[in-house]
């Protein structure tokens, strides 16, 4: 027996979702890991000096970033798929 449609829109559909919301929840995390625990154990360690501690904090944003660009890239995606899903 062939697997219906909509069990499989369905299924594809609650991928994108929990991949959506990983995102959402990983987020707020990344950020208080790189400035909130990161940046001072590099700044307490004098793993960094003075003069670089600018150029760390964007690559540590720079870092955080990817994850709210893979949560738009994913909201991006399923709403491609829902408009070509509306199309049928």
């Amino acid at each position: 027996h062939p697997i219906p449609f909509s069990v499989l829109l369905f299924l594809g559909l609650s991928g994108f979702f929990a991949r959506m919301v990983i995102h959402a929840v990983t987020l707020p995390i990344e950020f208080d890991a790189s400035f909130s625990k990161a940046l001072p154990i590099l700044r307490d360690g004098n793993y960094i000096s003075k003069s670089n501690e600018k150029a760390v904090s964007r690559v540590l944003n720079a870092a955080a970033l990817t994850y709210v660009s893979a949560a738009l890239a994913d909201i991006l995606n399923l709403g491609r798929w829902l408009v070509i899903l509306s199309r049928r």
